[in-house]
């Protein structure tokens, strides 16, 4: 844009645009992705049917937690799975709003975190059920490290290794604010590194997580379903991988600011969604609606059907007894020294 009369011309700076009568220049008006926006509402109103869903959900968990089918599921993991799903669709509100310094730092850390903390219990939870069904003891003994506390301390490992490249990142590069121009017309104020691929350092390492769940969930999906999700776990992962393939292209061919960070918050959303029905929803209809499957014996004889034909896994107990003992044992289901063949069945 320039300034000027028919003799000579001046051009206007970067960011600036000349007046109705062209013989002034005067800076932009600012805009930026705000709550009021068309994607931000839509996106907003997504997730908070998310947590909504997400609230009832935690407490049907939490009401039928010492049942055996929500114990089989890792009720511990399944509560830190619930706080990933938390932590993704709270994350909305905070893409969707004014950009500044510390908002920045905090998307950053959001970003990667919720995706982390989904895919950390889910790969832990995969991880467990191959060791418990591959373990070449003959007797009901626990594999190692899948009491509640070393699962919850495996977790917050993983989740730590994140929260330390995240802490490098931003060292690295300090976030904050500044205005970019997508045309002559526009002037926009986002997070530096929103505008182009800088934001998916932070995708990086939950990526690797989600490429392992896909592995773990394949290699036990012939598991009794009466101790694992796995199968459902799978489809989360098949899918999530889907939703990833579609979000980055879009993400990065776009020069749309607006659209660009509606696609985020949708993608981020989208996933936990994802999450939330395939893994909890089966387990609340049976709590809710089928009170009859959430029994020891339910959920046994559907394990035994499996042990009784032979190992689902090499390696794992040779006989159905032992079998289920060890099974029940490992997922919580009895105490040691306990036997389902003289307690329960």
């Amino acid at each position: 844009m320039e300034i000027g009369n028919e003799e000579f011309c001046i051009p206007c700076l970067e960011g600036e645009i000349h007046n109705p009568s062209r013989n002034m220049c005067v800076t932009i008006p600012e805009t930026s992705m705000w709550h009021g926006s068309d994607w931000a509402l839509g996106s907003m109103a997504f997730s908070l049917v998310g947590i909504i869903c997400a609230t009832a959900i935690l407490g049907v968990f939490l009401k039928y937690r010492d049942t055996p089918i929500i114990k089989a599921s890792g009720k511990e993991l399944s509560y830190y799975l619930l706080g990933g799903i938390f932590l993704s669709y709270f994350s909305t509100f905070l893409f969707v709003s004014h950009p500044s310094p510390t908002l920045c730092g905090m998307t950053r850390i959001l970003l990667g975190l919720c995706f982390t903390s989904i895919y950390a219990a889910i790969l832990t939870k995969t991880n467990r059920i191959a060791r418990i069904f591959n373990n070449n003891k003959n007797t009901p003994q626990k594999a190692k490290y899948t009491s509640p506390k070393s699962q919850l301390l495996i977790v917050n490992t993983i989740t730590l290794i994140e929260l330390l490249i995240l802490a490098s990142w931003m060292a690295a590069s300090p976030p904050k604010v500044d205005h970019i121009f997508p045309s002559r017309e526009e002037n926009v104020l986002v997070c530096v590194g929103a505008e182009d691929a800088s934001y998916l350092i932070a995708l990086i390492y939950p990526f690797i997580l989600l490429l392992l769940c896909t592995y773990y969930a394949f290699i036990t999906r012939k598991s009794p379903d009466g101790f694992n999700e796995t199968k459902l776990i799978g489809f989360t992962c098949y899918t999530t991988c889907v939703i990833w393939c579609a979000f980055i292209p879009i993400y990065l061919s776009t020069n749309s600011t607006f659209l660009r960070t509606g696609t985020l918050c949708l993608s981020v959303a989208i996933n936990a969604t994802v999450a939330l029905a395939c893994i909890f929803l089966p387990k609340v209809y049976v709590c809710i609606l089928r009170p009859e499957k959430n029994t020891r014996e339910a959920v046994m004889t559907r394990s035994a059907s499996v042990l009784s034909s032979g190992s689902t896994f090499p390696g794992s107990p040779a006989t159905e007894v032992q079998g289920r003992d060890y099974i029940a044992y490992s997922f919580g289901i009895i105490e040691v020294g306990e036997s389902l063949s003289t307690k329960f069945l």
